[in-house]
């Protein structure tokens, strides 16, 4: 009888230079956060979708725990902290797994046994706007009293029929914003630095530009990224 063996496996195609360079960013800001957390300096956790320039103005570095929670994942380590979350902690299996997973990682800090890469530092404080999903609210108001850590908070207005937001829309966020500054001032320390806060502004609009121009490439056929690559340059 003839044997077979399995084919060989395909050599793994090398990575974009542009995912590369991605990995690296990435990597550097787990490092800075870590060497912040090292020298006594806060850390913030914060959603995804939340004004980021003020804490960049401060030069306070910030991590995402949704980002996070994917990274985990897909290196196959969260079902410990997802099991955690639903045994010990209580948490039922039907709210976000996201959630569930990051709680996990919030109870286990300090206990060896649980272990994970890219590993988050304590936070010091907490990030949330409500603009992607009102779950989180929850989430974050459970990490705050877990971690017994403040939450800056902005409320974002859905805008339902409006091709541009209404003079009061514009005037209430901007205000949640301004006294979200005022209260980082406080808890800082130390006085916001308005001039690099709109050179901090510009850079972000010029990545926004950048960014817009990459999802348009994708009106080609065949398109030259996939949603997940969108996902992961996002």
């Amino acid at each position: 009888m003839a044997e077979h063996t399995a084919p060989a496996a395909k050599p793994k195609k090398p990575l974009p230079k542009s995912r590369q360079m991605m990995n690296e960013q990435t990597a550097k800001c787990y490092a800075d956060a870590w060497a912040a957390k090292k020298r006594g300096e806060p850390v913030g956790w914060s959603t995804a979708i939340f004004p980021q320039e003020i804490c960049e103005t401060f030069g306070v570095p910030v991590l995402y725990p949704e980002n996070n929670c994917a990274s985990v994942s897909a290196k196959h380590m969260g079902d410990q902290f997802i099991s955690h979350s639903e045994g010990e902690l209580g948490y039922p299996i039907n709210i976000c797994s996201y959630a569930r997973l990051n709680l996990g990682i919030a109870d286990t800090f300090d206990d060896p046994n649980y272990d994970y890469e890219p590993k988050l530092p304590r936070p010091d404080f907490l990030l949330l706007a409500n603009n992607s999903c009102t779950q989180l609210m929850k989430w974050y108001e459970n990490l705050a009293r877990k971690l017994n850590i403040p939450i800056f908070f902005v409320d974002c207005l859905f805008n339902y029929y409006e091709e541009d937001p209404a003079p009061h829309k514009i005037k209430y966020v901007r205000s949640q914003i301004e006294n979200y500054i005022k209260d980082m001032e406080k808890f800082l320390g130390r006085k916001f630095d308005w001039d690099k806060f709109l050179e901090v502004q510009k850079r972000s609009q010029i990545n926004c530009h950048l960014f817009d121009e990459i999802v348009a490439l994708n009106q080609r056929k065949p398109a030259p990224m996939s949603g997940f690559d969108l996902f992961n340059y996002l």
